[in-house]
C-alpha cells in the first residue's frame, strides 16, 4: 500500500540485490507521469520465488515491477494479477505487470529478465484504446539497447492493452518465449 511521493519507488525500489520468497507485494502506487517514479523499480537484482504481485499501479511504464538499465530479474513460480501501467486517459501505458525500460533516452536497456513458471492475468496498461503498449509484458531496448528476456512455462491471460495484450517488444534485444500460454 505504498505512495509514491518524491523521487523513488513506492514500494520496492531495488538497487542492490533483494531476494524475495512466498512473499506479497500489493497495492503500491507510483505517481510520476514520466521519469524515474515508480510502484515498484529494480536497478539491481531481484529474485522472486512464489511472489505474487497485485494490484500495483504505475503512472508511467511498468506496474509491478520496472526493470531499468543493466538490471537481473527472475520472477520463478510467481504470480501477476490486476497490476496496471499508465493513468487512464491522460498517459499510455507500458507493461501493466512488467516493463523492461531504458533508464534515459540515451542510454540503452541490457537487462536480463528470466519468467519461469509465473502467472500474468488481469493486467492493463491504461485503458485500452489510449495507446496502451504489453498489457502484461513491454519490452524496449532504448538506442543500442539489448535486452534478454527469456520466458518459459509461463501463462498470459486476460491482459489488456491496444497493442501486445499479453506481450509486446520492441527498438531490439532478444526475447525468447518457450512451452507459454498466451
Amino acid at each position: 500500500g505504498g505512495v509514491q511521493s518524491g523521487t523513488g519507488a513506492a514500494g520496492l525500489d531495488v538497487l542492490g540485490d533483494l531476494t524475495l520468497v512466498r512473499s506479497w507485494v500489493l497495492d503500491n502506487e507510483g505517481g510520476s507521469f514520466a521519469g524515474p517514479d515508480a510502484a515498484n523499480r529494480v536497478t539491481g537484482t531481484l529474485l522472486a520465488r512464489e511472489t505474487l504481485f497485485q494490484d500495483n499501479e504505475n503512472d508511467g511504464p511498468g506496474g509491478a515491477p520496472v526493470v531499468v538499465g543493466e538490471a537481473d530479474v527472475t520472477p520463478e513460480d510467481c504470480a501477476f494479477w490486476t497490476n496496471t501501467s499508465g493513468f487512464a486517459g491522460i498517459t499510455s501505458g507500458a507493461g501493466g505487470a512488467i516493463a523492461v525500460v531504458a533508464p534515459s533516452g540515451s542510454t540503452p536497456a541490457n537487462a536480463q529478465l528470466t519468467l519461469r513458471r509465473t502467472t500474468f492475468a488481469g493486467n492493463t496498461c491504461a485503458t485500452p484504446g489510449y495507446g496502451g503498449a504489453g498489457g502484461a509484458l513491454f519490452v524496449s531496448a532504448g538506442l543500442g539497447g539489448a535486452p534478454v528476456v527469456t520466458v518459459e512455462n509461463c501463462t498470459f491471460s486476460g491482459n489488456a492493452a491496444s497493442v501486445g495484450s499479453g506481450v509486446y517488444s520492441s527498438g531490439g534485444g532478444t526475447v525468447s518465449i518457450v512451452a507459454t500460454t498466451v
